[in-house]
This record gives C-alpha cells, structure tokens and sequence, in this order.
C-alpha cells in the first residue's frame, strides 16, 4: 500500500504542483479513513467527478484508441473507484442529519456500487458489443 501512496503522490505533485498535492493527498487520506462528511464524497467525488472522468477520460481514449484505450482508460479510472467505494463506506457514519443516523451501511453503499455496476457494465457492452 505505501507503494501505491508513494506513486499517486509523486503523480500528483507533479501535475498541480507540491501546495495543492498536499491538499489532495490530505483529502484523499481523511476519507479513505472515513474523516469527511458523508455528503462531500458521496455527491461530489461519487456522482460528480467519476462523471466527469468518464466524459474527459473514457470518452476521448475510447474515440481515438478503440477498444484497447477504453481498456486503458478504465484501467485508469479502477483505483479510483476502489478509492471512493471504501471512503463512502468509511464515511457512512459522518451524517449530519439527524434523521439519518441509524441507516445501515449497506444501504447508503448500495447506490455507489450500482453506480459503478453500471457504468462497468456499459463499458463492458462498448467493448464487446
């Protein structure tokens, strides 16, 4: 694991820069350990920005590369998701509403998973379709 820590933080400083690298790799560490608030990563960095990448990153290397750069794409994008599936999980208790509290874990996961569920399976049929 430190490895891979190690690879995306030299990754990072290197595209925005060692300030704004530091800010992204806190980020990153507080909600993989489940230090944010629910609604930021679940809305934001699990609706938003996998859309996001799918427009600026899938999109264009499929158009270009065909089969074989979707592949590398989504290759690309699987930390990622692996990355917000378990921060959504580690955050699922960080409600800020009251009405909220008590909702099994499960439940709140559930829709991120279809999420990626989905999205996997339309680029499957891209693929091989």
């Amino acid at each position: 694991m430190k490895v891979i820590w190690k690879f995306f933080s030299e990754q990072i400083t290197r595209l925005f820069g060692e300030e704004r690298a530091k800010k992204i790799i806190d980020f990153t560490k507080k909600a993989w350990n489940g230090d944010v608030s629910l609604w930021n990563v679940f809305w934001v960095y699990g609706l938003a920005v996998p859309i996001v990448l799918s427009v600026l990153v899938v999109t264009p290397l499929s158009a270009v590369g065909g089969r074989l750069g979707m592949s590398l794409a989504l290759l690309a994008i699987a930390p990622y998701a692996v990355w917000m599936l378990k921060s959504i999980w580690a955050c699922s208790t960080n409600l800020e509403e009251e009405q909220y509290h008590g909702v099994e874990k499960i439940y709140i996961t559930y829709i991120a998973k279809a999420f990626v569920v989905m999205g996997s399976l339309q680029y499957f049929l891209a693929l091989f379709g």
